[in-house]
């Protein structure tokens, strides 16, 4: 549940308290779905609410998400995981070539599946002098003129084109 129908969640009433305990691992799924059922019964029409309900059925064959599904569809969604999964969603399933990743400029995944979105906030709105530092770092050239500045974004592209 660590994701945007969290929100939807919280939106609906669901105390941050709860939704904390609900994430962690000491609660049952059952006693997790008590914490969350009237919560779920406000928003799962929302647009994240549909796409769970969607996954449910489509990914785990569970065509209602309720009291008497939730076990069943926890063990399947648990058994799923294995070397073949993000294969079997990604590639079988969802007919993806690859996706893009965005994360901050983190540039390590698995291509196989992903390709990590060039991240180029820090170049286009340097917020800091330290942000200057640390381009030119990257780089490996030093910026002393407004001139030298878009010699960093081609060899930002360039790097992100051949990792």
């Amino acid at each position: 549940m660590i994701h945007y129908f969290s929100v939807d969640l919280v939106t609906s009433g669901l105390p941050l308290k709860q939704l904390d305990k609900v994430r962690g691992k000491e609660m049952s799924v059952m006693e997790k779905w008590n914490c969350i059922e009237k919560y779920w019964e406000l928003s799962k029409f929302t647009g994240y609410g549909q796409a769970v309900t969607f996954a449910a059925s489509d990914i785990y064959g569970i065509d209602e998400i309720n009291r008497g599904s939730i076990e069943e569809l926890n063990r399947r969604y648990l058994e799923t995981f294995n070397q073949q999964h993000y294969h079997k969603i990604i590639k079988e399933k969802s007919k993806i070539k690859v996706a893009i990743l965005d994360r901050f400029g983190e540039r390590e995944s698995d291509r196989d599946y992903f390709i990590t979105a060039n991240y180029v906030h820090a170049i286009v709105y340097p917020s800091s002098y330290q942000n200057i530092v640390n381009l030119e770092m990257e780089a490996g050239i030093s910026i002393s003129t407004l001139d030298d500045y878009p010699e960093i974004g081609t060899l930002n592209f360039r790097k992100a084109c051949t990792d």
